[in-house]
């Protein structure tokens, strides 16, 4: 989803720091490219996407594209895998009551196909928020969406809340007397 950032770690055997390689990391596609920050760490490497990054590309197919290189004309493919960027709804539903409506929907969603009973749209509005079909039949999957889409839902009830002027009710008053 856009606004997410990547952080993992990557090891390619035979193709360390220590052997004279540099890894290359980048999410390209039509709508933008993202070169990833690399760190060597031993006989890893660890690479970070900012949320900011991923945000800044418009939604649609994109690659993941890893490569070692070496000087001086040493490059070798490792990696070219699809990845499918979303829109961050959340971002873009605009006001508080908006982005609660959102979440509710979402987490109704994914009670439903819980419980077998979710309609086409249903699943449809899920499998545009990133989820696999296999990942709709996974409960430990679901178990995870819907502890999400709950959360999602209480924040934006407290946003809500909150530009309603009616306050945060995990505010604590404290008062000192001398």
């Amino acid at each position: 989803m856009a606004g997410d950032s990547i952080e993992l770690s990557r090891e390619w055997t035979g193709y360390t720091q220590a052997l004279g390689y540099t890894l290359q990391f980048t999410v390209t596609g039509t709508g933008g490219r993202v070169d990833a920050v690399v760190v060597a760490d031993a006989d890893c490497w660890l690479v970070t996407v900012t949320s900011a990054a991923t945000l800044a590309l418009a939604p649609g197919a994109y690659s993941i594209i890893e490569a070692a290189t070496r000087a001086p004309d040493t490059r070798v493919s490792l990696l070219n895998s699809p990845l499918f960027i979303t829109a961050n709804a959340l971002d873009q539903a605009g006001t508080a009551s908006d982005q609660r409506e959102f979440a509710e929907r979402m987490l109704q969603a994914v009670e439903a196909i819980m419980e077998e009973r979710a309609t086409s749209d249903q699943i449809d509005l899920i499998a545009a928020q990133g989820a696999t079909t296999s990942m709709q039949r996974d409960p430990m999957a679901l178990l995870k969406l819907r502890d999400y889409w709950t959360r999602q839902v209480q924040l934006a009830t407290r946003r809500e809340s909150i530009a309603a002027g009616r306050g945060n009710r995990r505010m604590i008053g404290v008062a000192f007397r001398g």
